[in-house]
């Protein structure tokens, strides 16, 4: 077990994640978006603090899947761009035309970002010379690393994928008008019925991670 796999659960998502992206969403499905253009920008409450987000929509980009994001960070850790920095998370949003991308899936996407852009194990810059970090960055240049066994088990990424999943699945229960027992039940069967569940179900502390994820969601949203 690693060392991320050691520590709390993976960062929650909060309501203000979900209205931030509910926002993203309703604009996105409403509005005449140019490309490489921020169309949205706020700050996002997390643990306290204000994060600055920017929004992006980008034409389509299979190497990407659904969105992306960069923080300012990861944009240049090394401070050799001393002329132009970021001044929030931008996150990326790859668009499928027609029609545009699945509303619940686009959803998870923007969480799953927003995740990366609060999360301090990305985006603290102390982290930069470690062989931890350089491993991130080495995954994130290979080809064939987005939606890859690598991509759904690697530890940066546990956090934006668990919580992500378990906060669509949850809520899908509940707008459903799934009880909580039938929830309980289906969280104590629950099978792996996707690409990334299929992967962490290999590992018993992958598997344990994210069923106290989802178990964690289910007492937040019941």
């Amino acid at each position: 077990m690693n060392w991320l796999q050691k520590i709390a659960l993976p960062i929650r998502v909060t309501p203000e994640m979900d209205d931030f992206a509910e926002k993203i969403l309703n604009i996105l499905f409403e509005g005449d978006i140019t490309y490489d253009d921020a169309f949205y920008e706020d700050n996002l409450m997390f643990d306290d603090k204000y994060v600055p987000i920017a929004i992006m929509m980008k034409k389509p980009d299979p190497s990407q899947g659904l969105a992306s994001v960069v923080t300012p960070t990861w944009f240049d850790p090394k401070g050799d761009n001393s002329n132009w920095s970021l001044s929030a998370s931008y996150i990326n949003i790859y668009d499928t035309i027609p029609p545009r991308n699945s509303r619940r899936e686009l959803k998870k996407a923007i969480i799953h970002e927003l995740i990366h852009s609060v999360d301090t194990k990305l985006n603290d810059p102390q982290l930069f010379d470690t062989d931890w970090h350089q491993r991130h960055r080495e995954d994130l240049n290979s080809p064939r690393y987005i939606d890859s066994p690598t991509h759904y088990t690697s530890p940066w990424e546990q956090d934006a994928f668990m919580s992500s999943e378990a906060h669509d699945q949850v809520s899908m229960w509940k707008r459903n008008g799934v009880s909580l027992e039938r929830a309980l039940q289906e969280l104590r069967n629950h099978m792996a019925d996707n690409p990334r569940e299929r992967e962490w179900r290999k590992s018993p502390e992958l598997w344990r991670r994210y069923m106290q994820t989802m178990a964690r969601k289910v007492q937040e949203i019941y």
